[in-house]
Order: C-alpha cells, then sequence, then structure tokens
C-alpha cells in the first residue's frame, strides 16, 4: 500500500493531481479494509480548492447517455401525440406522465442515468402540468406559448404551475434527482406569475421586472444554502445548488439590468458602459461564490455592450462582430485560466468570519 507521504511526493511532482491523490488513499484504504491515513494538510487543502473551483456536475457517463436520452425524449414527444388521440386530450396528457414515471423507475431508479432522468423529469413535469391547464380550460399544449404572457389574468398558469410543482417534487422526493429542482423553482416561478396575474393583472406589466429579480433573489438564496452547507461541493448538495444557480443567474441578471437601463432589451452607447460595470459586478459575487451561472447569464449582455461600444469607433458590421467575439472570448479564457487568482484577490477583500467561512476554500 502506497503511504501517504508517497502520495505527498507525487502530488508534488506533478505525477499525479493532489484530488487524484485523495481518492486514491480513499480506494487503497477500502480495498485493504485500513483507516484512511490523512493526506498532508498543504495537499488536502489544494484537493478540497481543486475539486470544489472545478465545478463538477453529474450529468454524463458516456455517449450512451446521449443515446438513450434521444430514445426518451422521441418516445415521450410520440406519447404526447398518441395519448390525446386514444384517450382524450387529459387523459391522455396525463397518461405520457405516467409513461415517464415508469420510465424513471429504470433509468433513474435503478440504472441512475443522469441525462435520460433530466428529460424523464421535463416530461413528467410537462405532462402532469400541461394536463392540467388542459382539464380546467386551455387549449392543449399551446398553454406552454403564453407562458410568460403577464396579460393573462392567471387562473389557469396559477393552477397548471401548482401542478408542475407538486409533479417536480415529487419527481425529485423519489428519485433525489438535483435536475428537479430547477423544475420546482421554475414551477414556482410561474405560481408567482400566475398568482400575480390573476389578482393584479395588467398592472403586473409594470411591476415585472421587480417580481422576477425577487424570485430569482429566493432562488439564488435557496441555491446558496445548499452551497453552504457543502463548501468542499462533495455531496449531491453541490449539485442541488447548480441547477438552483442556472435557474437564478439568468433571472438576476435580465432583471437587474432592464431596472438599471431603462430598456434592458436595447441602450445607447452612453448606457453600454453601465451595463459592462453591473455584468463586471454580478461577475465579482459569480467569482466569489465560485459559481459560474451569473457570469454565463450575464455574457451575452456584456458582448451585446461591448459591440455598441465598437459601433462609436465607426468601424464595420463585421469588425464589430469579430471585435467583440475577440474581446469577450479573451475576457472569458482569461478569467477561466485565473479563476483561482481572482478567488484569492476577492475573497482577501472581504471579512474573514460569517458567510466566507462557509465559501469553497481558496
Amino acid at each position: 500500500m502506497a503511504w501517504p507521504e508517497d502520495l505527498d511526493a507525487a502530488a508534488a511532482a506533478g505525477i499525479i493531481t493532489a484530488e487524484q491523490a485523495r481518492q486514491l488513499a480513499t480506494f487503497l484504504a477500502e480495498r485493504t479494509g485500513i483507516a484512511e491515513a490523512p493526506l498532508s494538510p498543504t495537499v488536502a487543502v489544494a484537493a478540497d480548492i481543486a475539486h470544489a473551483d472545478e465545478e463538477e456536475v453529474r450529468f454524463i457517463r458516456g455517449f450512451q447517455d446521449v443515446f438513450m436520452t434521444i430514445g426518451v425524449a422521441l418516445f415521450l414527444v410520440g406519447v404526447g401525440i398518441a395519448g390525446p388521440m386514444i384517450a382524450g386530450p387529459v387523459f391522455g396528457t396525463y397518461a405520457g406522465a405516467a409513461v415517464a414515471f415508469l420510465l424513471a423507475l429504470s433509468l433513474t431508479a435503478r440504472r441512475r442515468l443522469v441525462l435520460p432522468s433530466i428529460a424523464l423529469a421535463i416530461g413528467f413535469t410537462l405532462f402532469a402540468g400541461v394536463g392540467t391547464a388542459i382539464l380546467i380550460g386551455a387549449n392543449g399544449w399551446d398553454v406552454l406559448l403564453g407562458g410568460w404572457n403577464v396579460d393573462d389574468p392567471g387562473r389557469i398558469r396559477l393552477i397548471a404551475g401548482f401542478a408542475a410543482l407538486l409533479a417536480s417534487g415529487f419527481f425529485y422526493a423519489v428519485f433525489r434527482l438535483p435536475f428537479s429542482l430547477a423544475l420546482v423553482a421554475l414551477s414556482a416561478a410561474v405560481i408567482v406569475f400566475g398568482a400575480a396575474g390573476a389578482v393584479f393583472a395588467g398592472a403586473l406589466l409594470v411591476w415585472r421586472l421587480p417580481v422576477v429579480l425577487a424570485i430569482g433573489i429566493v432562488i439564488f438564496a435557496a441555491a446558496m444554502a445548499f452551497d453552504l452547507s457543502d463548501p468542499k461541493r462533495r455531496t449531491i448538495r453541490a449539485d442541488n445548488a447548480f441547477w438552483l444557480h442556472l435557474v437564478a443567474a439568468p433571472m438576476i441578471v435580465h432583471a437587474t439590468i432592464g431596472l438599471v437601463i431603462a430598456d434592458g432589451r436595447s441602450f445607447a452607447a452612453s448606457e453600454a458602459l453601465v451595463v459592462v460595470a453591473v455584468v463586471l459586478a454580478i461577475g465579482m459575487v459569480a467569482v466569489a461564490i465560485d459559481r459560474r451561472a451569473l457570469l454565463v447569464a450575464g455574457l451575452g449582455y456584456l458582448s451585446y455592450a461591448v459591440a455598441i461600444l465598437m459601433g462609436e469607433a465607426d468601424m464595420t458590421a463585421t469588425g464589430i462582430i469579430a471585435t467583440t467575439l475577440v474581446l469577450v472570448g479573451a475576457f472569458v479564457l482569461a478569467l477561466g485560466a485565473g479563476w483561482r487568482p481572482a478567488r484569492h484577490a476577492i475573497i482577501g477583500l472581504l471579512p474573514r468570519r460569517g458567510l466566507v467561512s462557509h465559501l469553497p476554500p481558496v
């Protein structure tokens, strides 16, 4: 059996990484039945940092998962079309939910295929929500086309949202699939908009961005609760947090920029610098909490703002596109390569106690 000092030396020499040294020590300890001897503090901390910074997500194990997912998607679409033709719109749609759940008993509960399970979770939630919408008067799957139309009084969306929330929550409770929490969060957002639309109707048009921001912040807080309970990101709670961050990020970024700029979809050159500043500020939060979703959500706005600024230089359309892609791409590459030093610098500016002490190690 390799001793801890051997693994430390191999990691220090660059033969294996610190995380591989930790995994090898655990494997050898389990194989021999001997209690695992700890790695040196330096290597152990390095392993924790490397593991957290990689932001690993259990998503796909091989192309077999992709192949199975294609099959699941085709099968569920077929059921969604054939079910209403055979059993009627309501029962046919609910039958799709039953089929998705039965498939999940095999692919999710037994085989633990993550990517196909994501497709099944989406199908199960959609079938349950749309089936309920049809039950109370919606015109089939057309209910999805007006999903965020705040002029709608919201009754159908409110009730269907509850059905989707119960379905996604049930799927998570049974199978513990982290992606299901993203569906739970989205269903809850639909409920909030449905309730607000039913109560305030057209007045929600004025308040839609603050509402979106509030929903995003609540989902972000839930994601941070999972993150803070597992700063080294070694349990399924880290995956739960990832999917919630993925839902919260676009809401927060879109609503924040929309509130800062009168029209978040288009802005003048004088406002482009403000957008860049907002995205960079959100990016600093993303680096501090060691989650990239916030940054990814802001890249579209950042690219558009840079293009607006480049347009002031009297460049051709092709030149603007090329320059924007180069600048934003270089920014992403530089930040990706220097992620750890950037985190170290930002965390160094924050007080060591409180929230910072529960963030991933730097």
